[in-house]
Formats: C-alpha cells, structure tokens, sequence
C-alpha cells in the first residue's frame, strides 16, 4: 500500500484531465490480497477497498511495526494486557511475524492471532512462509506453542468440506485448494502441541463467523464440541465489517426466496422477510444458550440479569468498553464490527495515544453496559425495543434486531427457571483421535 500511496503521489491512477481513476485504484489495491492471504473468503471482513483507496488518495501509509510498537508500550501504562491480530490478510504470511511475537512476548502482553490456519496446516503453505528452521506445518505449530502468551483463534465455519470450501473461496483467483483438510490438520496439530489443554487456560478457540443459515445448525453443535474440549467457538450470526457490511441485504434475500427455510420459520406465510430471519436468530441463539446452561457454563440468573453477548455463549466482547481497533494506516475505530460514524480518529500519529483514548467513546461508555452489541442492532421489526443509555443503535447498518435479547431470555426462562436439572458437570473430553485427522 505504501508503494501505492509513492506512485499516486507521483501521478498514477489519473485520466488524461487529472480526476483520479477511483477504479484502477481499486484494481491495484485489490491485487495486493494475492500476496497477502492464501483464501479469498467471499464474506473477508477486512477486505474493504473503500476504506483503503480513501486513505491512499489522502497520503497516509501504513504503520511502520517500530510505530506499532510504540503506541503499545504508550497503551500499557493505561492498563493495556493483550492485542489482537485481524488481518488485514493472513498473519502467518508476514516475514517478520515472529520478531513482533518476540518484542509482544518481552513486554508481557498476550496475543490473540485470527488465522484461517491453512499454513499451520500444509507443509507446502508453510514453507513458502519463508521462516528460518520451519519448513513444515508441524514446525510452525510447534514454534507458535512455545510462546505463552499466544491465542489463536482458528477459522471454522463449518467441518463439511463442500461448505467449508466454498466458504473461504477455495481455489479461486490462486487461493487455498482442499482447504478445510489443511484446516483440519492445522486444528489437530495445535491440540497435540497443547494448545488446549486447560493448564494453561483459553488458548485455542474456534471462530465461526459469519454463520449463514446454511451451517446455523452445525454451529450449535460445533459449539457444544468444542467447549467440551477446551476450545471455546466465538460465534456471531453475521459480520458487520468490510465485504459483510452487505450481509444483511444477502441474509434478508434468503429468507424471502429459499423455500426451506421459509417453511422452517413461517409456515404460514405471513410474516416479512426482516421477521422470518429474527426467527432464525432468536432461535440460533435460544439453541446456544440452552447449550450453554445444559453444560453449566451459566445459569439462567447470571444471564437474566447481565444479559445475553453478541458472541453466543460465550463472554461479552470487551472491545467498546476497553479497547480500540487500529487499522493499518492508523485510522481508529470504536470495534472491529465498524459503521460509519464509528470511527475515533483518522490518523492515530496525528495526535498522542492519551488524547485518543480519552476523548474515544469507548473510554466514556458505561462499565455496566449490557448492550448485546449496538454498533450491529437495527429495528427491523419495528419494535423500537431499548437497548441500553451508553450505546448508539447505527441505522446505516446492522444485523441484529433490537428485540433479540428480549425474545430469547424470554425462550430461555421458559425453559429453564423452573428446572433444576438444567447446571451439569462439564467434563474435559481430549480431541486426539486414535487415527490422525479423525475427529
């Protein structure tokens, strides 16, 4: 992106009368994900052309790590304990990934890495990483496991290969083939090198995101699967971010044209399409939660009174009230989850670190904000529900209707207040086959 911003600065990408050619600007930019990622995930939520072209044309260049660095050793005298990796691209294609765990490692701040793991999983994907002494998969992984401060969260929409493929763009445009068999084997490997094992808490999760209705069932069984072995699945119906801010119009088209799932949610056909998907994700998340409190993970006090977190079953995202997402050029935003208007600053180097985070939303929201996630909720229904006092509802965009959390703690006291059979024990089941591979 930098060597875009030199030749656009020099007087590329313009027409015979000088307006900038917005599309061959894009097209360039565009190219650079080759390099940077081994999928081409249709619903790539940090793919966002707009936002990068934008920045381009206005001469801001990305983050030098030596900046990155600093802004970080700046957040830790306020508290700062962990960072999170999103992209853009895929980590694990960075030459210089593991200077930057190092320097992280030495600071005594923990890493959460976002991976689709086709490289922690395929010799060949992980050779061509170019990192010194790591020639297969299983020497990635087991150099990632000797560093405590290391999460990953592994990408995981689905374990059916047809689904799963298609899911992540397999071998389209020079992307990953066969890769949810490299996705499999990557999961496989990072448990036999511990990364689940409880005696060092959470380090490995599962993120299925976006769930479309397709895979909504398997997600609730992947999600029991997975909290059963240590591996917590972080999942949220649809994604607000780059490629998926069009999600919803794409969601809300299913559930006006495919006669399955009409069947399913309105057999009669007499609801909206913007009412048969509330549907589906009040039951989605009644199915995740009644899950959750069969496994004891809650019960149905904590959650009547905290509320219900976008992430079904598991904690509240943190991210609005104690944290901030950098983007690479420097541009701040309240969450990953972005909308317009979200954003903090345009240019974090423009003014100190102090000064952002204190004059930030983030710092000045509620503690005891119970919001199931308010950058994402949008009246569909209108039902006009209250969210909460600390946190706008966008209208520009949105996946969840504001109804959500009420209808489903609704469902969930129904079936579990009067029960007292609902808090079982949740054993450790070990996820290593007899025969490798074999989940």
């Amino acid at each position: 992106m930098n060597g875009l911003t030199n030749r656009y600065d020099a007087g590329e990408f313009r027409d015979e009368n000088g307006a900038v050619d917005i599309d061959a600007l894009k097209k360039e930019f565009a190219g650079l994900y080759r390099d940077t990622c081994t999928q081409r995930c249709p619903h790539c939520f940090n793919q966002e052309d707009d936002f990068y072209v934008r920045k381009i044309i206005s001469g801001q260049k990305l983050m030098k790590w030596s900046e990155t660095k600093s802004l970080l050793k700046q957040a830790k005298r306020f508290g700062l304990e962990s960072v999170k990796f999103l992209g853009i691209g895929e980590i694990f294609k960075n030459p210089n990934l593991f200077e930057i765990l190092a320097d992280l490692q030495k600071e005594k701040i923990k890493i959460a890495i976002f991976t689709k793991g086709a490289a922690l999983g395929d010799d060949e994907t992980a050779k061509s990483c170019g990192y010194v002494g790591m020639n297969t998969a299983e020497d990635l992984v087991r150099k990632i496991s000797e560093y405590q401060n290391i999460s990953i969260l592994l990408g995981a929409n689905s374990f059916r290969p047809l689904l799963q493929d298609e899911m992540v763009g397999c071998g389209k445009d020079g992307g990953v083939f066969n890769y949810t068999q490299k996705r499999d084997r990557a999961l496989y490997l990072l448990v036999k090198y511990g990364l689940n094992n409880p005696k060092y808490g959470k380090r490995l999760a599962l993120i299925a995101a976006p769930v479309t209705p397709l895979v909504s069932d398997e997600t609730v069984e992947m999600y029991e699967w997975g909290v059963r072995r240590n591996i917590p699945v972080i999942t949220i119906p649809t994604m607000v971010s780059g490629k998926g801010t069009n999600e919803l119009g794409w969601l809300l088209g299913q559930f006006e044209t495919n006669e399955t799932l009409i069947k399913r949610y309105d057999p009669m056909v007499e609801m909206t399409r913007e009412q048969r998907y509330t549907e589906w994700l009040v039951d989605f998340y009644t199915d995740i939660y009644s899950r959750a409190l069969d496994m004891g993970i809650y019960d149905i006090e904590t959650l009547t009174s905290e509320g219900l977190s976008g992430y079904a079953g598991a904690a509240k995202c943190q991210q609005s009230h104690n944290g901030m997402y950098i983007r690479l050029p420097g541009a701040v935003q309240e969450c990953p989850g972005r909308c317009v208007g979200a954003e903090i600053t345009e240019d974090l180097r423009a003014q100190s670190f102090v000064t952002t985070w204190l004059g930030s939303r983030n710092y000045d929201r509620s503690k005891d904000c119970r919001a199931l996630c308010a950058v994402k909720m949008k009246d569909l229904t209108g039902s006009k529900v209250k969210v909460c006092d600390c946190c706008e509802v966008y209208e520009n965009v949105g996946s969840m209707p504001l109804e959500l959390e009420t209808r489903v703690l609704q469902n969930l006291t129904s079936l579990y207040r009067f029960s007292a059979n609902y808090n079982h024990s949740l054993p450790f089941v070990n996820i290593l086959p007899q025969k490798k591979n074999r989940f």
